[in-house]
């Protein structure tokens, strides 16, 4: 097995990174705009844990950090999950679901970007069980992000002349769903704020990013409630999600539409 065969990258680059910082759990995933993501490595995995990938895929992704960075235009390296994750993270319903769910309490993932707006995260995760990273590992980790970033340039090019010559990749426009997620009930400012409980902001994390006391925030909190027919953030979730699985690339319609008109 050799780097001359870029199908063989991920998988090459996935057992020296390991054997470099420790037994931790590889993921390598692709974001492309208007794509789904590509998982790119695919670890033994209980039945549970396809099923929860599976799900991440239909859209929760939106809401991961290391996503939310990459759109912005993070700086290509190597990042922790605190260093991204915002104010109350741990409180909101993506992290329970895909991460304590899964016994995951740590992440360390290396951003790098293909093209402008296609970007890799190759990440490792620890659990509970599992070892804390070390400071001098992930040190010599960071040092890697050129290279590995080469590399991940060189699959990422193997990938798009397999696309050209024919592959069968679903594109879909979630990214933008989730941007005007609620907008067919809500203000503009209320569906603003509900994408930042989604994202994992506190309270208090929302009214200093917009400028606004926490009152302002809780009384849009209880207006987008009552118009939406939620009581909590859980339910907050949980209506984000299905409506993501009842989204079909209608550009500008608010994924809750289509949703609401299925008679849920």
């Amino acid at each position: 097995m050799t780097l001359n065969d870029p199908l063989k990258i991920p998988e090459v680059l996935s057992r020296a990174l390991t054997a470099l910082l420790g037994p931790y759990e590889p993921s390598l995933i692709l974001f492309s705009p208007q794509r789904k993501p590509l998982n790119v490595l695919l670890p033994g995995r209980s039945r549970e844990e396809e099923l929860a990938l599976a799900d991440y895929m239909d859209g929760p992704y939106l809401l991961d950090p290391y996503y939310r960075a990459g759109v912005e235009g993070l700086t290509e390296g190597l990042y922790g999950l605190w260093d991204l994750a915002p104010s109350g993270f741990r409180d909101s319903e993506y992290y329970r679901h895909y991460y304590r769910a899964s016994n995951l309490v740590e992440e360390v993932g290396m951003i790098t970007y293909p093209e402008k707006q296609s970007f890799f995260n190759f990440s490792l995760v620890r659990r509970d069980n599992d070892p804390e990273f070390s400071e001098e590992r992930i040190d010599l980790l960071r040092e890697t992000v050129p290279l590995v970033g080469a590399l991940l340039n060189k699959y990422w090019l193997f990938l798009e002349n397999n696309r050209r010559a024919g592959g069968s990749e679903i594109y879909v426009q979630l990214e933008g769903a989730l941007k005007i997620f609620g907008s067919s009930l809500l203000t503009r400012r209320e569906a603003e704020i509900m994408r930042m409980y989604l994202y994992g902001y506190n309270s208090k994390a929302i009214a200093e990013r917009l400028g606004i006391s926490t009152h302002t925030v809780s009384v849009h909190r209880k207006n987008s409630y009552a118009k939406l027919d939620i009581t909590s953030q859980p339910e907050l979730f949980s209506l984000f999600v299905n409506s993501m699985y009842c989204f079909h690339g209608d550009a500008g319609t608010d994924p809750l539409v289509a949703y609401l008109r299925g008679g849920h």
